[in-house]
């Protein structure tokens, strides 16, 4: 998504922000470091385990001295993005849907610096409407890769710890925290790092992912 985002920022990819020449072709590499400053300030300043996209976005005005009106816009842009990629997986929706057709609780719950909002968005999009609960990381400033979101839930809805069942592709935040509060864990490996594997198309997957979805074909028209 960052890469697609420099091209469609720079102009490379017909953005809906045309050409914007304080955008270098080291954009992505600037806001992926620009959360890792977020990231260590919110730890340092308030002991947050989360950021925000806006306080994300605060890093990087600071580091490429951009106003707020563009970074608005960069920030939209990149949500737009974000959508355009989501997509239904449809092992996971098997799953999801036999969960309903059983009757049983389904929630989402996501370490991520978007708020509630886009996630759902995502969701909605790919399919998945009905659930009972839905928690971001970004809201709560607790995370799952900490173990304090998952103490949380168990607060909050009172139900034993093995009745849950949580599914993830993070070894550490999904299965291994999980597992130490008490929960069931299963591990549902990264559709990317399933197809890396793939003795053809690894070798077609490094690098080229910017090159195959250019931001032009996934932004809407209008923005």
């Amino acid at each position: 998504v960052f890469y697609q985002l420099e091209a469609a920022a720079a102009g490379l990819g017909a953005g809906p922000l045309g050409s914007i020449p304080a955008i270098s072709p080291g954009f992505a590499k600037s806001r992926i470091e620009a959360e890792v400053r977020a990231r260590r300030v919110s730890w340092e300043s308030c002991r947050h385990h989360e950021v925000t996209l806006s306080e994300i976005y605060g890093q990087l005005a600071e580091s490429l001295d951009l106003g707020p009106d563009l970074i608005q816009q960069l920030m939209g842009l990149e949500l737009d993005l974000e959508l355009a990629h989501a997509t239904r997986n449809h092992r996971i929706a098997e799953l999801y849907d036999l969960c309903l057709d059983q009757g049983k609780s389904v929630g989402f719950v996501s370490d991520i610096y978007h708020d509630r909002d886009l996630i759902a968005s995502l969701l909605a999009k790919a399919g998945y409407r009905d659930y009972e609960f839905l928690v971001v990381s970004s809201e709560s400033r607790a995370t799952k890769a900490s173990g304090l979101l998952y103490a949380r839930l168990l607060r909050e809805w009172r139900i034993e710890p093995s009745r849950w069942l949580h599914v993830g592709d993070n070894l550490l935040s999904d299965v291994g925290k999980a597992k130490k509060a008490g929960l069931r864990a299963l591990h549902y490996p990264k559709c990317l790092d399933q197809l890396g594997k793939h003795p053809i198309l690894a070798s077609r997957l490094i690098g080229r992912q910017a090159d195959q979805y250019p931001a032009a074909d996934l932004l809407p028209k209008s923005h």
